[in-house]
């Protein structure tokens, strides 16, 4: 019989490696073991198969060597003792198995920089991570964690820390001690409070709170002067400390789905800020202080209880996106019109009557979106949002549109469903946008 080539025997080996059997793939390692192969299996097995490389002791000088290990989705219950073996792992991703426990041996990784464990089954960190004192990156997210050990805060080169999606209820004083921390996300957790220690964190860039159960934050929180991505939403805060506003570097507000029912006039002290986000609260008015947030770029206000706006709002000049929708509004103020840079605008379950003709001056919008109102007319300059591509209106009292709407050349989407239009109405409005589609 004739010897297969190597292309024909690597050809065989990888179509057993990538057939997704267990049985196939055992066979193929075992083909590994007793012959030479190419460049191909050679990367499929460095790729992965490195758990059967290093139980098989394929790839030796390769692993002897490795910096970056995923092992991740390989329903693993426990850390493999050949692992523990690699000394120069940097980089070990264990996320989404089923790990319960980490083996002792994990302390011999002492070149471990990022550990990622996230989607496991861990009811608890054990102490041996205490040792690992080379991490900058510790992924726990998606376990069952209620705490964090005290000796956490031994990890004093942890650059990022991701506990989110957990059930911590309180986190140990020892975090203060963390101060390298750019990056920590708390996210979905049960806590209450905040550890004063806190304040200690001042290399903080972006921190994430949201779907826990604060009411308040301490006044440490003012410290933290190196934020930039602060996330609140989700909490039952009603009031914020007065000294959010030495957060001077913040540029990322989140304070969604709180019982919030007036924004404080300090959070308009926070000059840096490009992103504001108030949604799902009880705010009924805003204070004309806003006005100094002038690098806002998305200021998201939907679900409040808001009735009219400032004028003021006029001099946020840099904003692309504004949500208004779902509120009490009963009219726009003509200063609207200078936002020249908006490009989507939602004002849509609100109480208007009427748009200002100022909208005119809105050449940057693209999607206006205004239905279930109770608007009767349209003005005549909107014919000059010649960069308007969405336009909804549904649910609205609008009998007729004006001519000046054929202007709007680059418009695709023009929804009139639940108006009191004519048939005619329509067919007019189809004839004179005839690259749109009209709904109706």
């Amino acid at each position: 019989m004739t010897k297969p080539t190597l292309r024909q025997q690597d050809a065989k080996i990888l179509q057993l490696l990538n057939s997704g059997d267990e049985a196939n793939i055992a066979l193929a390692i075992q083909l590994c073991c007793g012959v030479e192969y190419g460049e191909e299996v050679t990367k499929e097995l460095r790729e992965n198969h490195i758990l059967s490389c290093l139980k098989n002791n394929l790839e030796v000088l390769y692993c002897q060597t490795l910096i970056a290990c995923d092992l991740s989705d390989k329903n693993l219950d426990r850390l493999p003792d050949e692992v523990t073996q690699l000394v120069t792992l940097q980089q070990l991703d264990l996320s989404n198995n089923n790990i319960e426990h980490l083996s002792q041996k994990i302390r011999q990784l002492k070149q471990l920089k990022k550990l990622d464990l996230q989607g496991n089954e861990l009811a608890q960190l054990p102490p041996i991570v205490e040792q690992l004192t080379g991490l900058e990156e510790l992924i726990l997210g998606y376990n069952y964690l209620t705490q964090l050990p005290g000796s956490v805060g031994n990890l004093t080169q942890l650059k990022v820390l991701e506990v989110h999606n957990n059930d911590l209820f309180r986190l140990p004083s020892t975090i203060g001690k963390l101060t390298s921390l750019i990056k920590l996300n708390l996210s979905y957790n049960q806590l209450s409070e905040l550890s004063k220690m806190t304040e200690n964190l001042v290399n903080l860039q972006q921190l994430n709170l949201q779907h826990n159960q604060l009411s308040q934050l301490p006044m440490a929180i003012g410290q933290l002067t190196a934020l930039q991505k602060l996330v609140l939403s989700g909490n039952n805060m009603n009031v914020l400390p007065a000294n959010i506003e030495q957060l001077t570097s913040l540029k990322h507000l989140s304070l969604g789905g709180n019982t919030l029912e007036q924004l404080p006039p300090t959070i308009c002290k926070l000059k840096s800020l490009t992103e504001l986000f108030l949604d799902y609260n009880y705010l009924q008015q805003l204070p004309i202080e806003i006005k100094y947030l002038k690098h806002l770029q998305k200021l998201e206000l939907s679900y409040n209880e808001l009735k009219e706006l400032p004028a003021e709002i006029g001099q946020l000049t840099q904003l692309k996106q504004l949500n208004l929708g779902q509120n009490l509004l009963t009219k726009l103020p003509p200063e609207i019109g200078q936002l020249n840079c908006l490009e989507n605008l939602w004002v849509y379950q609100n109480k208007l009557t009427n748009i200002p003709p100022t909208v005119g001056q809105l050449t940057a919008l693209q999607r206006f979106m205004l239905s279930n109102n109770q608007l009767t007319s349209l003005p005549i300059e909107i014919g000059h949002l010649s960069h308007l591509s969405t336009l909804s209106l549904e649910n609205n009292q609008l009998a007729t549109l004006p001519l000046e709407i054929k202007q709007l050349s680059k418009l695709k989407s023009l929804q009139l469903t639940g108006n009191p239009m004519a048939q005619s109405e329509i067919e007019k409005a189809r004839k004179l946008l005839p690259h749109c589609e009209v709904k109706f």
